[in-house]
């Protein structure tokens, strides 16, 4: 048997087993229906409630005929705010800041909602935001949406250029990355049937319009090797066109979903403690940091060649795996291995791995890609040489290999407002490192 009991202003849980009670019989007739409250019998402080019962015929009443039925008119007021994510990132090009906002709106029985998502990612040009509708009167929650997101991709390349030097043209090897920027302006409907409390089925249509926009930061060595110096551009998408061999005009896309979702997670400190999520779907590879320790802008900043590139990253298809052990560190004294009020923190050892690759790709399972050498040509298809006559070279593969990741992360809970994940990982396949890790920070609770 477990029963509470109420003393020194607090309840306490207490547990007994049934022989250390005893049993007494009673008349199943004997009822009594007299008023009565619960004990304490003697109230400590101030009786608001019961003062003004006692003294019921002091108050003035009410008229049932001053009281009138009106029709329910829901209204949006604001229910809260909330950061949607924060983050800082810095590179040769500069430094970096992005984060947004997240606002919901609802009437006072929550049947109908309205999400608002603004974020902006250090350029005018990287901000993005959502309005959504939500309708939760009936079984099948249905919705609606507008939004405009920012994608960001991108691939390295070699090549001959020509850059000015005082007045001077100089023949250099232009050792670039192009960052693809694909803005995705879209309308949607959403409609969700529940089948159980942890089980529904979810689908969905959208009309999106797609544009680009190509940046381009280059490298310039000469034909010796030696570094010359770098600078970042915008790239015309006409010249992209050209240059990529593919059109990069906007274009529409009619888009539909459906999912099957299971969940009946229950909560931790920073992420589930127990239970199961799944989702059944197809996957839109939009985001890249499912691995830690290979994120895109230590990629930028690497002037190692014939290793382990950002063109490993990319692909038409992809497949991700994650294995966590995690130990609750701070936080209750019941869960935690240190108690703590404040610092509410899971500690955990992850590895992660993931692949991409193409049509023409071949998938490798081994710590490198095999390069090739091949000469450098020009826009003419010509082999460059350089002073010495010497064909200038470079190397490059089709070859796919998986990127591990091994390493500790520290998942803490901000007062329940923001989840901050700092970790350490060892990247594997990143030869660029000398076999060192890297810091990193995430803003997300755990899977």
């Amino acid at each position: 048997i477990i029963y509470s009991y109420y003393r020194y202003q607090r309840y306490t849980l207490y547990n007994s087993s049934l022989s250390n009670f005893k049993s007494k019989t009673v008349n199943a007739n004997d009822v009594n229906f007299d008023a009565a409250i619960l004990p304490p019998v003697e109230n400590v402080g101030v009786n608001i409630v019961n003062s003004n019962l006692g003294n019921f015929n002091r108050f003035e009443r009410t008229s049932v005929d001053s009281m009138k039925t009106v029709s329910y008119r829901p209204q949006f007021k604001l229910d809260y705010l909330a950061n949607s994510g924060v983050g800082v990132s810095t590179s040769r090009f500069g430094t970096g800041m992005q984060g947004g906002i997240m606002g919901i709106f609802s009437d006072i029985l929550g049947r109908n909602q309205i999400v608002a998502n603004l974020a902006v990612n250090g350029e005018i040009y990287d901000f993005g935001g959502m309005v959504g509708y939500v309708n939760q009167k009936n079984r099948i929650s249905w919705g609606a949406g507008i939004s405009h997101i920012p994608y960001v991709t991108g691939f390295r390349e070699i090549v001959q250029d020509q850059i000015d030097n005082n007045g001077t043209p100089v023949d250099v090897i232009n050792d670039r990355t192009n960052l693809i920027r694909t803005f995705e302006d879209q309308v949607q409907v959403f409609g969700s049937l529940p089948f159980s409390k942890v089980h529904r089925f979810e689908a969905g249509g959208a009309l999106s319009r797609y544009s680009y926009r190509i940046d381009r930061m280059s490298n310039y060595y000469t034909y010796d090797g030696f570094y010359v110096g770098s600078d970042r551009s915008k790239i015309p998408l006409s010249q992209a066109s050209n240059e990529f061999g593919v059109p990069l005009n906007s274009f529409t896309l009619m888009q539909t979903s459906a999912s099957f979702v299971g969940d009946n997670s229950i909560n931790g400190l920073t992420g589930p403690l127990d239970g199961f999520r799944y989702r059944v779907g197809a996957l839109f590879v939009g985001y890249p940091y499912f691995i830690r320790g290979y994120e895109a802008n230590s990629l930028y900043r690497s002037q190692n060649q014939g290793g382990f590139d950002i063109n490993q990253l990319s692909g038409s298809k992809i497949a991700v795996f994650n294995f966590e052990v995690r130990l609750p560190f701070t936080g209750p004294k019941k869960l935690a291995q240190i108690p703590s009020r404040f610092l509410i923190s899971d500690l955990n050892l992850f590895v992660d791995a993931g692949l991409a690759w193409n049509e023409n790709s071949k998938v490798k399972f081994s710590g490198q890609p095999t390069y090739q050498i091949v000469n450098v040509l020009d826009n003419q298809g010509n082999p460059i040489f350089d002073d010495q006559g010497a064909p200038v070279t470079t190397a490059t593969t089709n070859e796919r290999v998986p990127a591990v990741s091994l390493g500790i992360s520290l998942r803490v809970n901000l007062f329940g407002a923001l989840i901050l994940e700092p970790y350490y990982a060892i990247p594997f396949q990143r030869k660029d490192l000398g076999g060192k890790g890297v810091f990193g920070l995430n803003f997300a609770p755990g899977w």
